[in-house]
C-alpha cells in the first residue's frame, strides 16, 4: 500500500509492506516477486519522491549469520539503491515470550528529508500480536487544517444496521460511484481529509439505503414453481431495478443500469419458463411411471 504526501515541490511516497514469511512451497518465489515490485516502485518515484518503506521484512537484517537466498535477495535492493535502516532491537517474539529476531524495518531512500532512528515499542498494552510495532519519524511540512475545515468534515452519522444491510445491493452502489473518488486528487493535506470524508460519506449512504430500518413482509412466492435457481435470478432482478431506479429511471438503451434491468428482467422470465417446463417433465414421468406399476400389478 503507498501514500503520497505532498508539501510544495517536495514529496514524500510512504510504502506499507509485508513480505512473505518462510515454510511455504513457494515462500521463495513469492519473495523475491515481492522484492521485485518494491524494485519497480523505487525505479518510477526515486528521482521524483523521498522513498519510505515501512515493512515487515520476515529476515533479520541484523543477523549476520543467517544468509539464505531470500536475504540475499532483499540485501541486493539495498545495496542497488543505498536503502537506509536501522537495527535497534528485536520486534519478533516466540511463544515462550523469548525476543528472538528482528524483522521490522523502515527502509528510506532520501536526499533531504531528515529520518529519526527507528523506535521498537514494546510497551503497547494493546499489542496482542508476536510482533512488537515500530515508529520512525522524520521531518516535512503540511499546511495546518482550520478548526472551522475540520468541524465540517466531522459530521455525525446515523447508526448502521449492518446485519440488515443488503449485501449485493451494498456492493453493486459502491462500485458504481467508487471510480468518481479514485479520480479525485489528493495533493495536499486538506485534499486527503476531503477524499477520505467523500469514501466516508459515500459508504455510509450506500449503507443507509441499502438496509432496512422495519422488517420486510416475507411474502409467500406467488409462482406455482419456485426454486433456488428463480430466487437467484429475482434478486439480481431486483438489485439491478433498484440501481436503475436510483439512477433516475434512464430510458436510454446506452445506460448500463438501463441493460442490465432489461436483461435481468428477460433472464427471470425465461428461467421461470425453463423451470416450469421442467416442472411439467416432471410430472408427466411421475404419471407414466404410476400407470406403468399399476399395469404390471
Amino acid at each position: 500500500m503507498c501514500g503520497n504526501i505532498r508539501k510544495g515541490s517536495k514529496t514524500t511516497l510512504s510504502i506499507s509492506a509485508c513480505l512473505p514469511s518462510t515454510g511455504g512451497r513457494n515462500s521463495i518465489d513469492e519473495y523475491m516477486d515481492t522484492i521485485d515490485q518494491l524494485n519497480e516502485i523505487i525505479i518510477k518515484y526515486q528521482d521524483t519522491h523521498e522513498i519510505v518503506i515501512g515493512a515487515d521484512l520476515n529476515e533479520d537484517l541484523g543477523n549476520e549469520e543467517r544468509q539464505n537466498k531470500r536475504k540475499k535477495y532483499l540485501q541486493q535492493l539495498i545495496a542497488d539503491y543505498s536503502l537506509g535502516y536501522e537495527n535497534t532491537g528485536r520486534t519478533f517474539i516466540k511463544t515462550n515470550g523469548e525476543e528472538c529476531s528482528e524483522f521490522e524495518y523502515f527502509l528510506h531512500k532520501s536526499r533531504h528529508m531528515q529520518v529519526a532512528e527507528k523506535e521498537v515499542l514494546k510497551d503497547v498494552i494493546s499489542n496482542h500480536s508476536d510482533h512488537y510495532p515500530i515508529r520512525c519519524e522524520f521531518k516535512t511540512g503540511l499546511p495546518k487544517i482550520s478548526t472551522h475545515q475540520t468541524n465540517n468534515l466531522q459530521q455525525i452519522q446515523p447508526t448502521i444496521k449492518w446485519d440488515k444491510v443488503d449485501q449485493d445491493l451494498y456492493l453493486a452502489i459502491i462500485n458504481e460511484q467508487v471510480d468518481t473518488i479514485a479520480e479525485s486528487p489528493a495533493e495536499t493535506a486538506k485534499d486527503a481529509n476531503l477524499l477520505i470524508s467523500k469514501m466516508h460519506q459515500m459508504l455510509t449512504k450506500a449503507a443507509i439505503e441499502t438496509s432496512s430500518k422495519k422488517s420486510r413482509y416475507k411474502a409467500k412466492p406467488k409462482l406455482k414453481v419456485w426454486t433456488p435457481i428463480i430466487k437467484s435470478s429475482l434478486k439480481e432482478m431486483r438489485k439491478c431495478y433498484d440501481v436503475w431506479n436510483r439512477n433516475g429511471k434512464p430510458t436510454n438503451p446506452a445506460d448500463k443500469s438501463y441493460q442490465d434491468r432489461i436483461n435481468t428482467r428477460k433472464k427471470f422470465k425465461k428461467q421461470v419458463k425453463v423451470e416450469q417446463a421442467g416442472e411439467r417433465d416432471r410430472e408427466k414421468q411421475e404419471i407414466l411411471e404410476t400407470v406403468s406399476c399399476t399395469t404390471n400389478s
